[in-house]
């Protein structure tokens, strides 16, 4: 995990984060003739096979921030990442994800920023999805305790077309997204809670769709370790019909619940710009469809170590 950038001081600093983890990812409820989600991105899961399977992975990720001068608060952010995983049984559901993205923030205080972001999927070692698009986001401090943040996004999905990935490009379109979030502590507690509308316009209209979801975040202390929590309710609904179902459309209700325990070896490291994160995850996610064929669990535990380091 890296280190909140927000604590960057004036002039050129630089982070970067290493990490590794393992773990099983499984579908309870698989059967031959149904999928499970491998990936789960917002607009395109990856279609697999396999009730159970074992993974490894690894990501590496590095944050330039640069102040012009003191008295100018605007700075320039830039973040270069890479994630893979890789299944030991099922080669066919591996993939890799590589993102950049270059913001211009104004104010230390809440501040205003601009981003532009672009991210490439890789699945089976071949292009997948290509991703660009623009984001502001606005910070504010409020009377009552908590910090509002508020953000736009507008973006464009590109499907590649394979022989591996059928009918892919007809889900190529544009996205756009508005979301508020809001930060407060209560007692030891920090909740973050946050609402999202997406809406998705896709070449061929059964792709296209629009979602609301809400989610919560929290830590929380147990026996000296720290506990975060995270749960989430979406409902997606898709535009056309489904095309065998054609009387009614296809609509999700998406639930999910997730837990991360922190291990507490960071000490071992002496005080400085490393940091040394060990954790222990899982997370249980549950569609619920109005057709009966898109129901599905999807479950994972995982391992993870993350080694960050920072300096100016």
């Amino acid at each position: 995990m890296l280190i909140s950038v927000n604590t960057l001081i004036d002039g050129f600093s630089w982070q970067a984060s290493v990490e590794v983890n393992g773990g099983i990812s499984q579908n309870p409820e698989n059967k031959p003739d149904k999928t499970a989600y491998s990936l789960l991105l917002p607009s395109s899961p990856i279609n697999v096979s396999g009730a159970a399977q074992e993974f490894s992975g690894g990501g590496i990720s590095g944050v330039i921030e640069k102040r012009f001068n003191t008295y100018d608060s605007t700075k320039i952010r830039v973040n270069l990442a890479h994630q893979r995983r890789d299944y030991m049984s099922y080669d066919k559901s591996d993939y890799e994800v590589y993102s950049a993205s270059m913001a211009v923030i104004q104010g230390d205080q809440d501040p205003l920023g601009g981003t532009l972001s672009l991210m490439r999927i890789r699945v089976r070692e071949r292009d997948f999805m290509d991703q660009i698009g623009l984001k502001s986001q606005k910070v504010f401090t409020t009377p009552f305790g908590f910090d509002l943040t508020t953000q736009g996004y507008l973006g464009r999905q590109v499907h590649r077309n394979h022989i591996n990935f059928s009918s892919n490009t007809s889900k190529t379109g544009n996205l756009a997204k508005v979301g508020f979030s809001g930060v407060t502590k209560l007692g030891a507690q920090l909740i973050r809670a946050s609402i999202d509308f997406d809406r998705k316009e896709a070449t061929d209209a059964q792709y296209s769709f629009h979602q609301s979801k809400i989610k919560l975040d929290t830590n929380i202390p147990v026996f000296g370790l720290n506990l975060l929590g995270q749960a989430s309710l979406a409902r997606k609904r898709y535009d056309a019909a489904d095309m065998i179902y054609a009387d009614h459309r296809r609509q999700d209700n998406i639930a999910n619940l997730g837990l991360e325990m922190q291990l507490p070896i960071n000490n071992v490291l002496p005080e400085g710009y490393h940091d040394l994160r060990v954790s222990f995850n899982g997370s249980v996610t549950r569609v619920y469809s109005n057709i009966d064929r898109f129901d599905s669990t999807k479950s994972e535990v995982m391992l993870k170590a993350n080694y960050a380091l920072g300096g100016r």
